[in-house]
Formats: C-alpha cells, sequence, structure tokens
C-alpha cells in the first residue's frame, strides 16, 4: 500500500545525499583552487626572485661605476641645523632644532611637526647622512633597484676592537663604550660584543699596513676600473698579502661570529625613526675616521685616545659647520687650544673618506633582493673590497 510518508522521506534521503555532495565538490574545488593559486605564488616567485637577481647585480655595475664619477665635495652649512647629534634626539627634541631654521608655509612658529621633521636636515655631503649623494632610483626591467652610497669613514671603526697593540687597549675600549653608551646600551651587551670581537681577533688579529696619513683632503687621482660583466667580487689573484688578510677579516666581522642582529636591533625608538649601533659601526676595514663628516658620538669614541674628548668633539663640530677641515695643518690653527691632543690621535684621523658602502636593493612583485658592497675610492678608481648578498 502507497503511504505519503515513503515519499516524504526519499525525497528527505535523496536531498541529504545532494548536500553532501555539494559540499564534497565544493571542498574538491576548494582545494584544487588552492592548489592552483599555490602553485601560482610560486612560479610567479621565481620568476620575480630571478628577474630581481638579475636586477640587483646590474645595479650593483652601475653603481660600482657611479662611484667613480662622485664628486665627494663637502658642503658649508654654518645656518642650518645640524646632523651630529640626531642620533639621539626624540621627536620633540628634532622639531626644537628644525623650528629656528623653517620658513615654510607655517611659519617660525606654527604648530605643524610633521612639516617641520620633513624640513631635510643636510649632511655633510648635502643628502642626509651617512649619504654621500642621493638615493639613486632605477627601474631595470620589472623591477625597481634603488642604491645608497655610504660614508664609512663617518662611522665608528670596528677594526679598533681587533688592534693587537696593548698600549691603544684602554683608550679603544674607553672610546667604545662611550659610543654604546650614548646608544642606550646596558653594560651587559658591550661586553657581549667586546667577547665576540675578541673572538675574531683571536683568529685574524688587525695589523695597520701603515700609518694614516694627514694630506690634503682630495685624494689622488686613479685609473678606474672599467664595469665587467659577470659577478663583482675582489681579485685576489692580484691582491697583495695585506689586502688578502684584509679580506679574510671583512669574512670574520660579516659572519655570524659577529650577532649583527644585536647590533641591528633598535636602541632609540621614536614616532619618525629608528637608531641602531649597526649605522654608526664601520665593518669594512676603515682605521680612521673623518672628522668632517663623523657625528658626535663616533668623533667622542675616536678622540678617546687623547681625552677631553666631549670638549674637542664640539669644538670641531661648531668649526666644521662653518668650513670643512682641509688638512692637520688647518685643524691646529682653527683648534689652537687643542693642538696638541689633536697632533696625538692625527693617525686616526683623516679629512677625506676614502671607503665607503654601496647598498643596492632590488624588489618586484613580492621578491626582493640587496647586496652591499664595500669599495675604496681614490680619485675616479674605484677597488672591491667584498660584497654581503641577502
Amino acid at each position: 500500500m502507497y503511504r505519503p510518508e515513503d515519499n516524504r522521506r526519499c525525497s528527505g534521503v535523496a536531498l541529504l545525499l545532494t548536500l553532501v555532495v555539494m559540499v564534497i565538490m565544493a571542498a574538491l574545488a576548494y582545494g584544487i583552487t588552492s592548489t592552483v593559486s599555490v602553485f601560482r605564488h610560486r612560479t610567479r616567485y621565481v620568476i620575480d626572485h630571478r628577474i630581481v637577481c638579475h636586477a640587483r647585480d646590474s645595479g650593483i655595475r652601475f653603481a660600482i661605476q657611479t662611484a667613480g664619477d662622485l664628486d665627494l665635495k663637502l658642503v658649508s652649512r654654518p645656518n642650518e641645523p645640524d646632523f651630529s647629534d640626531l642620533f639621539h634626539m626624540s621627536d620633540r627634541q628634532l622639531e626644537d632644532l628644525v623650528r629656528p631654521f623653517f620658513h615654510g608655509p607655517a611659519g617660525p612658529d606654527g604648530n605643524e611637526p610633521n612639516t617641520l621633521l620633513a624640513l631635510l636636515i643636510r649632511g655633510p655631503y648635502g643628502p642626509p647622512w651617512p649619504l654621500v649623494t642621493e638615493p639613486i632610483e632605477l627601474e631595470i626591467g620589472q623591477a625597481k633597484v634603488t642604491i645608497e652610497i655610504e660614508d664609512e669613514n663617518a662611522k665608528y671603526p670596528a677594526c679598533w676592537l681587533l688592534l693587537q697593540d696593548q698600549t691603544l687597549a684602554r683608550s679603544v675600549q674607553a672610546g667604545f663604550a662611550t659610543l654604546c653608551e650614548w646608544m642606550d646600551w646596558p653594560t651587559s651587551q658591550i661586553e657581549q660584543v667586546r667577547e665576540q670581537m675578541a673572538q675574531i681577533a683571536q683568529l685574524k688579529p688587525y695589523r695597520p699596513a701603515v700609518a694614516a696619513t694627514t694630506g690634503q683632503r682630495t685624494p689622488a687621482p686613479a685609473a678606474r676600473q672599467p664595469a665587467q660583466p659577470g659577478p663583482i667580487r675582489p681579485d685576489l689573484r692580484t691582491a697583495t698579502p695585506t689586502e688578502r688578510n684584509l679580506l679574510d677579516l671583512l669574512r670574520l666581522l660579516h659572519s655570524p661570529m659577529l650577532d649583527h642582529q644585536l647590533l641591528a636591533k633598535p636602541t632609540i625608538v621614536t614616532d619618525q625613526r629608528q637608531e641602531s649601533l649597526a649605522r654608526y659601526i664601520g665593518l669594512w676595514g676603515t682605521d680612521q675616521v673623518n672628522i668632517n663628516t663623523a657625528p658626535r658620538h663616533v668623533l667622542e669614541a675616536t678622540l678617546a685616545f687623547v681625552g677631553d674628548a666631549a670638549a674637542i668633539a664640539d669644538a670641531i663640530i661648531q668649526q666644521r659647520r662653518i668650513q670643512p677641515f682641509a688638512d692637520q695643518a688647518d685643524l691646529r690653527k682653527r683648534l689652537t687650544s687643542y693642538a696638541d691632543a689633536l697632533e696625538r690621535c692625527s693617525r686616526f684621523i683623516t679629512f677625506a673618506s676614502t671607503t665607503f658602502s654601496i647598498k643596492v636593493k632590488a624588489q618586484c612583485g613580492s621578491a626582493t633582493s640587496q647586496a652591499v658592497i664595500g669599495v675604496t675610492k681614490a680619485g675616479t678608481g674605484v677597488k672591491i673590497m667584498g660584497m654581503v648578498r641577502s
């Protein structure tokens, strides 16, 4: 006998089966779509990565050629805010520094912090410290490439911590402590870096090849090395024993033996910027500090070799704003009261930078590739010291 209840039961079972099949089909469709999406993303990333690697290498060759043409002329900044103390300033202190020099639409009494902070505070070469030229932006194929060239002689030389001259050890440690204290580093972190540098010194101690020169700011010209295709690396076949020793040392300084994450950890953080010790440490084999381009805490750390560092650093900063120092004689003439102290530290200072780091960053889609190249420059000649890719 036919019953209506049986028909309703069959319809319910059919509906249930239909829903189950639809759920299974939806799950399968989602799984297939996700797999295809992941595959396409990975394929796109591989393609983008190849593009950025090619663009990075092209940018490196262009940057090295550009470095040879740089005019490293220092600028006079007597009526501008000075860069020497920016590293430890809060945003409010930065506003107070900039406000007297501000002549924008809001006027000297304007209450627009963002406008005031946007005012360019020129560095020793014109662009903000430590840049020697404005960042260069290129488009190579589908990739965007940014090139920045920094003055390594404006930073505290890490090689000083590897010196084996015991007569200088105490001054070096005092100077490094001064630098770290300016950056609000605790004693435990200072000791940690000292221990790491001591381990590096045991493997490869640093011995300066020649005494520091104290001549004119303009270095002697040298023949330029033409850019060559292919990977960029130092030519070990023509390197002298001293250069080979320095290359080995640079490898250790850029190796995991030194905690680069600790150096790069922000210690001074404001709403506008972050400051870390890594920005002020020179890891490219410099053993002299350019007193025309170094910020205050680097100057004080350098002058720890002779004492009265704070007063001498302040006098240098005030004078170089008016006119950069030309040479040792000009320095003694303009800072007569500190002439003897400055003569004693003449081997540690210079008046023209010769070592630079070139940072090349290429980006395409979600892929990014970076490289940092250490170079020395004399006239239009550029010599590659080494390169770190990431």
